[in-house]
């Protein structure tokens, strides 16, 4: 399947085939749970935390652009550039191990796979990454979409 580049791919890198997009309002499902929206990106701009001239992204909450790197560290935490956990086994074995990980429960190489993938998901998407979505120049709160919708049905 053809590959289609989130809106946001300059932020999050993401593409997915355009039907899995289509069940995330067009974005992929980062993009759709924590923006909602495309997000307003400007070239050339000097951003106001670090001073680079750079591809710089609004903030959501407020009106000021920040770098990308300013940016995911304000959206993500320190850690947004921390690479992603690699299956230790061939994509054939992944798909088996999606499809059925009750049948790795006791696979030495899994295990450590898995407790990488809960260690990552903390650092990238931990309390302490969660409570930090301020603005770092007017402070103002950014609640991501998902909370948002969470919040609207209860």
């Amino acid at each position: 399947m053809e590959q289609i580049e989130c809106p946001n791919h300059v932020y999050c890198g993401q593409s997915a085939p355009q039907i899995i997009l289509n069940c995330h309002a067009g974005f992929c499902l980062w993009c759709n749970m924590s923006f909602g929206v495309k997000l307003d990106i400007k070239e050339n701009q000097e951003c106001p935390v670090c001073f680079e001239t750079t591809t710089c992204v609004k903030q959501p909450q407020c009106v000021h652009h920040l770098c990308l790197g300013c940016f995911k560290r304000c959206h993500c935490g320190a850690n947004y550039d921390k690479p992603s956990p690699s299956f230790p086994y061939d994509d054939e074995t992944f798909d088996d191990y999606e499809a059925h990980p009750e049948n790795y429960g006791n696979d030495p190489l899994i295990q450590q796979y898995r407790q990488e993938c809960t260690d990552y998901e903390e650092a990238i998407y931990g309390p302490a990454n969660v409570r930090n979505k301020a603005c770092p120049l007017c402070r103002a709160q950014w609640v991501p979409v998902w909370a948002t919708r969470l919040r609207s049905n209860t």
